[in-house]
């Protein structure tokens, strides 16, 4: 055998699995920093990224979504670690209150932000094509800083009732959330003719990304709550899709502010299906 072409095969062989640790790297990084204010820099980013002046191209982010459910870990653990180190010097209620403080911080509000806009513009009542004007619209309304309101009441109840076994659940349910999120994207077309920031991730989210997203997130659901964590998992796609539907039914698809609501409700509804099961 030609030794040069046997070295240049040796070398092709071992470049493939440090492309794809680099290329694991880069889209969790662009999930990261999509998801949060988290930003971790990775050498040699601009080698796969399909960036071009630094700046990261729709379809490039919406490939790197197989990694929600992992940002989602990180979220979690983060969280989980703000609460128990919290009820040691704290009361409980003021360790919960800082968890849900800490999520907002974290994300930037962006989920919440979302689920805001989503219902200014749902429950405007008005035609598809308000609402989606509604939606876009800078400013908060009434609808919007209710839904804010009762979304972080909800949390810091669900919080309190769950006790101190509430710390495997506050790592596990960002991961389902974001990976339904995922689900949603690949199921519903963009709701604008004109794009917008979801659009990217309804056009390019394919199998690829959603079974490797599913996957982690199966394997994730029984290794943190056992059986119970798969019921939830279970719990997130229901809510997922039965409010996918219903507000692909008002608009005709998906946009960015409607994944954040989406996240925030799937999360609030394990948590409450959570305290059910232990009541």
């Amino acid at each position: 055998m030609n030794p040069v072409k046997a070295a240049r095969d040796s070398s092709g062989i071992m470049r493939r699995p440090i492309n794809a640790v680099i290329r694991f790297a880069q889209d969790l990084t662009l999930s990261m920093q999509f998801l949060t204010v988290l930003s971790v820099p990775v050498p040699m980013a601009a080698s796969l990224s399909g960036e071009e002046g630094g700046k990261v191209n729709g379809e490039r982010m919406a490939r790197a979504a197989w990694t929600f459910p992992l940002v989602g870990l990180l979220l979690g653990a983060i969280l989980a670690g703000v609460n128990r180190l919290a009820v040691w010097a704290l009361p409980s209620t003021i360790a919960d209150l800082l968890t849900v403080g800490a999520l907002i911080a974290l994300t930037g509000g962006l989920h919440m932000d979302g689920l805001a806009d989503t219902c200014d513009g749902i429950f405007s009542r008005r035609p598809k094509e308000r609402i989606l004007e509604i939606m876009r619209d800078s400013r908060v309304g009434s609808f919007g800083v209710i839904g804010i309101v009762m979304d972080i009441l909800a949390r810091f109840a669900l919080l309190g009732a769950l006790g101190r076994a509430k710390w495997p659940a506050i790592i596990l349910i960002p991961v389902l959330s974001r990976w339904v999120m995922v689900l949603v994207a690949r199921l519903h077309p963009y709701a604008r003719a004109e794009g917008g920031l979801g659009k990217a991730f309804t056009e390019y989210i394919g199998a690829r990304e959603t079974v490797l997203a599913s996957v982690m997130a199966m394997l994730l659901a029984p290794a943190l709550l056992g059986w119970t964590g798969l019921i939830l998992a279970g719990v997130a796609v229901l809510l997922a899709l039965g409010a996918g539907r219903w507000i692909a039914g008002k608009i005709g698809g998906m946009t960015g502010d409607t994944f954040g609501a989406i996240n925030e409700l799937a999360e609030l509804g394990c948590f409450l299906a959570l305290v059910l099961s232990r009541a």
